[in-house]
């Protein structure tokens, strides 16, 4: 089976709802936000936060992973039957 990132996207959605309701929630500071929610849970870097912020269409590439996978155990599954 081929390496696929979607446990790493959903990390990375997960992370952006929790900024957006905690945002919206009355913090002044993406950092507030952060130290509150993000690095004790996840222990990521500050540096990392903000990265995962600016990451975009994660919905769809979440689906382009899980098809891509769907297709590999697909073939997989062919090759065992033979």
């Amino acid at each position: 089976m081929a390496y696929n990132r979607i446990n790493k996207l959903q990390l990375y959605q997960k992370i952006q709802e929790i900024t957006k309701r905690e945002y919206e929630m009355g913090y002044n500071t993406l950092k507030g936000v952060w130290s509150k929610h993000i690095y004790p849970v996840y222990m990521i870097s500050y540096k990392h936060y903000l990265r995962i912020l600016a990451e975009g269409g994660l919905r769809e590439r979440i689906e382009k992973e899980k098809k891509k996978v769907y297709k590999e155990r697909e073939l997989f599954e062919e090759e065992k039957e033979r």
